[in-house]
């Protein structure tokens, strides 16, 4: 597993899912989890964005898309 995702579960909490006083529930470890990769994506995308000096916002309109389409999934 690559070592970004294993941060990301370890940030999420999903590693101590079920572990006594450290009892997370699932599905917000989940959502931490899933909220933490779709960050990372639209990151990279805005790092190309800047890599590219912005002189066509293909990236930063990417990564809004990307944003606004995972945040109309959780309104459901």
């Amino acid at each position: 597993m690559n070592e970004k995702i294993r941060d990301y579960v370890r940030q999420s909490r999903l590693d101590v899912y079920g572990l006594g006083a450290k009892r997370v529930p699932w599905e917000d470890a989940l959502e931490r989890f899933a909220d933490r990769i779709v960050d990372e994506c639209c990151l990279k995308l805005l790092e190309l964005d800047e890599k590219t000096q912005g002189n066509h916002n293909y990236y930063k309109h990417a990564a809004l898309e990307v944003k606004r389409h995972f945040e109309k999934l959780e309104d459901k």
